[in-house]
């Protein structure tokens, strides 16, 4: 009985978050509906309103999946669609949709030790780029004009490893598992940019957990933090 509450009091805190994340969805969508018709106005609207906007609209959007993720996952309702899929192909999409984003902030995000090879998982693939794309967020975040972020990956047995790496600042290592709680944020790293939603790193975990993988943190050999995912080739569908 005693856990069933539990489990009630947990999805009577968790439905509000899903259902707040559905709502800003449809906004979001419409800001960046209106955000394409403002691109091809005649005459044409000041590029740095609309690049200021635009990244408005991404951290946004980012926000809002990033609440449903953590949301649903924690009521182990996350939606997964497994299929085949070249982990190194997301890896590039990963840096070509960031690319822009760590260029305006002087920061060089690049790969290393990608297999030369065409790779066949069954994972998610628009849930990794999601990962992705929160692991990257969340080094834009703290590492400084000049640093780099690097992605890698490598082969474990029936699984791949997938790292990312960042300059410094570092963070405390026994401090680093805390990360991935939601609405965390480490004061031992760097001022945060805007945007911050401490949700990052807790939406990589919900989506590894998808997979029945795992995901740790530490320090990096360039300085800053290293995270290291591990995730089965063909992770069980049941």
């Amino acid at each position: 009985l005693a856990e069933k509450q539990a489990v009630l009091g947990t999805q009577q805190v968790h439905t509000p978050l899903v259902t707040i994340a559905d709502e800003l969805q449809q906004p979001v969508h419409d800001l960046g509906e209106r955000l394409e018709t403002l691109a091809s106005a005649e005459p044409s609207v000041d590029q740095d309103l609309l690049m200021g906007l635009a990244e408005d609209h991404h951290i946004l959007n980012r926000m809002a999946n990033d609440l449903s993720a953590v949301a649903l996952s924690d009521l182990g309702r996350l939606p997964v669609e497994f299929a085949q899929v070249d982990p190194r192909a997301l890896i590039h999409n990963a840096i070509w949709s960031n690319g822009k984003r760590a260029e305006a902030s002087g920061v060089r995000l690049e790969t290393s030790t990608l297999p030369e090879y065409t790779i066949l998982v069954k994972w998610d693939g628009a849930r990794v780029e999601q990962l992705f794309g929160a692991l990257i967020e969340n080094s834009l975040r703290y590492t400084p004009p000049g640093g780099k972020i690097v992605l890698g990956l490598e082969s474990s047995r029936d699984a791949w490893r997938l790292i990312i790496d960042d300059s410094a600042p570092g963070v405390d290592v026994e401090l680093a598992q805390r990360l991935f709680e939601p609405f965390y944020r480490s004061s031992e790293r760097a001022e945060s940019k805007r945007g911050v939603s401490g949700l990052g790193l807790a939406t990589a975990r919900a989506i590894v957990d998808a997979h029945h993988g795992r995901i740790e943190a530490g320090r990096s050999p360039i300085g800053g933090l290293r995270v290291v995912v591990v995730l089965p080739s063909n992770p069980p569908t049941a």
